[in-house]
């Protein structure tokens, strides 16, 4: 896991982009305040792509499935909040509904309240969905200690391939 402060001006750039509506038909918390989350944890790798100089354009504000383009392939930045530093048995989660967006693979990723943001990993779309580790959880269910606000399909931290994996299908997979 990666670990990035949240500067002033993550913080200033996340707060303007949150538009307090729901984002889309998928969006689960009120008033769209997860727009705060999954915007940070997007600067987040953004970062991380900028350090590594790999190449990339964020494409977040056009409001489709993905939030980057790196060598033609669509990645989405799945943000979830937290309260603590994330540990290998907490889990990452897609909602159900997203299952057929135009995504090649997904970053994972965990702001807290004490100005953290952690890139925890990624996986590729099909495998998380096909994944025998991965799990469904219902709308209404408990699990990791809430009720779910929808359907979805979770994943422990553990399950998923760490950033320097990441790093090198992206450089590996660079035109020539």
């Amino acid at each position: 896991m990666l670990k990035y402060d949240i500067t002033p001006a993550w913080a200033s750039y996340a707060a303007r982009k949150c538009t307090r509506q729901a984002f889309n038909d998928a969006t689960i918390l009120e008033n769209g305040v997860g727009q705060l989350t999954g915007t940070l944890g997007e600067l987040a790798f953004g970062r991380w792509l900028k350090d590594a100089g790999i190449a990339f354009e964020y494409v977040a504000e056009k409001k489709g499935a993905h939030d980057f383009v790196v060598n033609s392939l669509k990645i989405d930045v799945k943000t979830k909040a937290c309260t603590s530093p994330p540990r290998p048995n907490y889990t990452c989660h897609v909602l159900a509904a997203q299952s057929s967006y135009d995504v090649d693979l997904y970053v994972f990723a965990r702001t807290d309240i004490n100005g953290h943001v952690w890139l925890l990993g990624w996986m590729h779309k099909n495998s998380f969905w096909i994944s025998d580790k991965a799990c469904d959880v219902k709308r209404g269910q408990m699990a990791d200690g809430l009720i779910q606000t929808a359907d979805s399909r979770r994943i422990q931290i553990s399950d998923i391939a760490t950033m320097d994996g990441l790093h090198a299908l992206l450089t590996l997979s660079v035109p020539a």
